[in-house]
């Protein structure tokens, strides 16, 4: 069962227009005996300040082959792009 799922992105402005990002993603969910268990991890990303910066990739595929009187194969596949922009506030 899913509890919590998702990220925190947390900007550090560098030099020359330069960003870094920590990408903080947490995934938890609950056992069958009551249970939470969670797992963390910090990935880090650079950019330029203003532009978009690519931060995740996901790829998916499945492939099915079935034999017997009738033959056949599909294959299909999706996949996602996770783009992150730092901008400063003016404020």
């Amino acid at each position: 069962i899913s509890t919590s799922r998702g990220f925190t992105a947390v900007p550090f402005l560098l030099a020359d227009n330069n960003v870094k990002v920590e990408i903080h993603p947490f995934f938890s969910d609950r056992s069958y005996d009551g249970q939470i268990n969670s797992s963390n991890l910090i990935s880090t990303v650079h950019g330029k300040l203003g532009q978009w910066i690519e931060i995740a990739y996901v790829s998916e595929d499945q492939h099915e082959q079935k034999e017997g009187l009738k033959q056949y194969q599909t294959h299909q596949g999706e996949q996602q792009i996770i783009y992150l922009k730092v901008e400063t506030s003016s404020n």
